[in-house]
């Protein structure tokens, strides 16, 4: 199969390539939460990173012009902008804002490692869904682990990290609700995502070319280019299409758990990269929250995963 199938509408892959896909989102995500980092301790704003995002939108265009974008390619504006507004900018200005508050341990753990909550908990409510002892016993250890790893972060790391986390849960909230919403409506990876991007490219980019202070507008090309590709290629078109694509091959909990390294991989970024070490408390926190998240999406080790 070519890889830009992937990327064509109703595209399916094989197991093995399915594999490959959600681990390359993981480095992906991982990578993200490292370089937003980086970029918040230089010369850019959330609101830049957030601009970047979305300009994913000049490349998904041709896909949202070519599905009956006066109906959404069909799933009505209603869930267009629904789905629009929870995995837009507003939840990647939370994740930003987080990101120059707290850590990217942080921010792997209470993103990565609540979105497997909330969905859960979403999918119970508005799918119907059932959860399993074993799922109930993954949802409680995730939260003893992020009150542990926010515990941690105050006393062993900046006190206004817990402003941070709170963020992260926000963003958390936010893009679990639209997974949610794209499993219960049946929408395509692939449109789903371009009917985002460009929703929300066309409604924030004015807003941050009037009235905030664009990064673009101030620094050369060589300064911003890399953070541009990555926010807007790397993580905005590429991470998001490779980790829905797994779903449907793998199933939820097979490629939940594989997005949970997120966490591990982006700790072991910030080392190096930005001396970002975790504290003990901090350390116990993540174990637990992954430990948990491998029960809540129904993973057993040893045992054949629940459905």
């Amino acid at each position: 199969m070519s890889p830009l199938r992937i990327f064509e509408i109703g595209a399916t892959v094989s197991p093995r390539v399915a594999v490959v896909s959600a681990s390359t989102a993981a480095l992906l995500m991982a990578g993200f939460f490292v370089i937003s980092r980086v970029g918040l301790q230089g010369a850019f704003s959330a609101a830049d990173l957030t601009f970047f995002r979305y300009a994913s939108a000049l490349l998904l265009l041709p896909i949202f012009l070519g599905n009956a974008p006066a109906r959404l390619g069909g799933i009505g504006w209603g869930r267009g902008l629904f789905l629009a507004l929870c995995g837009g900018a507003a939840m990647n200005i939370l994740m930003a804002g987080g990101l120059s508050l707290s850590s990217v341990a942080h921010a792997g753990v209470f993103t990565q490692g609540t979105i497997p909550m909330i969905a859960a908990l979403l999918s119970v409510i508005f799918l119907g869904d059932q959860l399993t002892n074993w799922r109930i016993g993954g949802l409680v250890l995730i939260l003893f682990g992020l009150l542990t790893l926010g515990w941690g972060g105050f006393v062993e790391s900046a006190p206004a990290a817990w402003k941070g986390d709170l963020m992260f849960v926000g963003a958390a909230i936010m893009w679990a609700s639209f997974t949610v919403a794209m499993r219960a409506w049946r929408v395509d990876p692939v449109l789903g995502l371009s009917i985002v991007a460009v929703i929300n490219f066309v409604i924030f980019a004015p807003i941050y070319f009037v009235f905030l202070d664009p990064v673009i507008t101030r620094l050369p090309v060589a300064d911003w280019w890399f953070q541009a590709f990555y926010q807007a290629v790397a993580v905005g078109v590429l991470a998001a299409v490779l980790y829905m694509r797994a779903i449907p091959v793998l199933g939820a909990a097979r490629t939940a758990l594989v997005v949970a390294l997120v966490p591990v991989f982006a700790i072991l970024l910030a080392v190096p990269v930005l001396g970002e070490v975790p504290g003990v408390l901090e350390s116990c926190g993540m174990i637990v929250v992954l430990i948990g998240v491998a029960g809540a999406t129904g993973v057993r080790f040893g045992v054949k995963p629940a459905t």
